[in-house]
């Protein structure tokens, strides 16, 4: 069984470091070559990301099920902040900054849907490149929801759940900070097409993974990835 986990690992961590920023790079210029407003074309997208995220989610658990592990193994369970093995005072400061990364997302997305100068301001710090992904209608807004669902989902279950469980696994003496460390580095190789823009994924990657300790649960960081993917809905000018 461990024979199957470590061909498991080297195949995750080839589709993180190859297979993703490939397959991102290669969309970004595809979608350069139509307008952002082509409905049909970016709702297509949408749904093949869907479909490409849920896919090696699924093919993971199913080996980690049929190899004895549970979906507790990749951070689906109940809250347990007595396994962090922070200080409490370390917890409480942790809880209100994953408190407050709530809240911010909830209230940009408040704001951008009600200001449009707001939602000026902020498109313009977009990259070119990036605009063109960018949900602009009712429709594209609707599936978007839907992309960041399952990003938040499955990219928490890979990314957080299932490597913090096989570098544990595999390589017992590493220390819970380099397991971080890799995790996160992996993320940020995930989202290398977007340039400098990746350095934000970078960053809420390593947040996601110390909020992932605390809690002792991706459920949490789950609904703080829905949040930050979602809040992009409203960014750009409506054309309906």
């Amino acid at each position: 069984m461990i024979a199957v986990q470590y061909l498991l690992f080297i195949i995750v961590v080839l589709l993180f470091a190859v297979a993703y920023p490939l397959s991102g790079y290669h969309q970004q210029r595809w979608f350069t070559f139509y307008e952002s407003g082509r409905v049909t074309k970016k709702i297509k997208w949408y749904y093949n990301t869907i479909l490409w995220a849920w896919i090696p989610t699924i093919a993971v658990i199913t080996v980690m099920l049929i190899t004895g592990f549970r979906l507790r193994h990749l951070g689906l369970k109940t809250i347990n902040l007595s396994e962090s093995g922070f200080d409490d005072w370390l917890i409480y400061a942790l809880l209100f900054l994953y408190t407050a990364y709530i809240c911010y997302n909830i209230f940009t997305y408040i704001t951008l849907r009600i200001n449009p100068e707001t939602r000026s301001i902020s498109i313009s710090q977009i990259p070119l490149r990036i605009r063109p992904l960018l949900p602009v209608n009712r429709t594209e807004r609707r599936v978007w929801a839907l992309v960041s669902v399952t990003a938040g989902i499955t990219e928490e279950v890979l990314y957080r759940g299932y490597i913090f469980f096989a570098l544990g696994l595999l390589f017992p003496m590493l220390p819970l900070w380099a397991v971080l460390l890799i995790s996160s580095a992996l993320f940020a190789i995930g989202h290398i097409y977007q340039g400098k823009s990746a350095i934000k994924p970078a960053v809420a990657g390593l947040f996601f993974g110390i909020f992932y300790i605390l809690f002792d649960s991706i459920v949490p960081v789950i609904l703080a990835h829905i949040l930050q993917d979602v809040v992009v809905i409203w960014l750009m000018m409506d054309r309906e």
